[in-house]
């Protein structure tokens, strides 16, 4: 009489885990843009808690150099948005860049471009930049004058 479809069971389930897939594409985008963003701050010894999600918003903090209790602005509702703006621009400002690109990255779908500028391109006055070469103790001093 009635013949049953199970077609439609089956394709949910395949959209189902097409969305899986891209949550975690995109998770990985982002926290691979903030451990390469770690690594230009300095912080390469704690790059890795990027992919951790509570440890990655310790190293955002991290990263922007701001005071420790900074951290318990994220915690509190609606005065952890602007935390996370000011942080970000922090970030920005030190690997280089402009504040906007920091503030940028908060903003659904254009947030995906203003990570890649941070974390793959490189910024114009950064603020952790590795020192100048020193010159060598060995090599022997010419006098300017005689």
């Amino acid at each position: 009489m009635y013949q049953e479809n199970y077609n439609a069971a089956a394709d949910g389930g395949g959209i189902g885990i097409m969305f899986l897939l891209v949550c975690f594409a995109l998770y990985f985008y982002l926290a691979f843009s903030q451990f390469k963003m770690a690594q230009k701050c300095g912080h390469s010894d704690s790059a890795w808690w990027s992919f951790i999600p509570i440890l990655n918003t310790v190293l955002l903090w991290k990263m922007s150099g701001k005071e420790w209790y900074w951290f318990v602005f994220f915690l509190v509702p609606i005065v952890n948005i602007v935390a996370f703006f000011i942080v970000w621009a922090e970030v920005a400002k030190n690997l280089g860049h402009s504040a906007f690109w920091g503030a940028m990255v908060m903003l659904p779908v254009i947030n995906f471009v203003a990570l890649y500028i941070l974390a793959f391109t490189e910024g114009e006055n950064k603020r952790f930049q590795s020192p100048p070469p020193s010159q060598s103790f060995n090599k022997p001093q010419t006098p300017t004058h005689v």
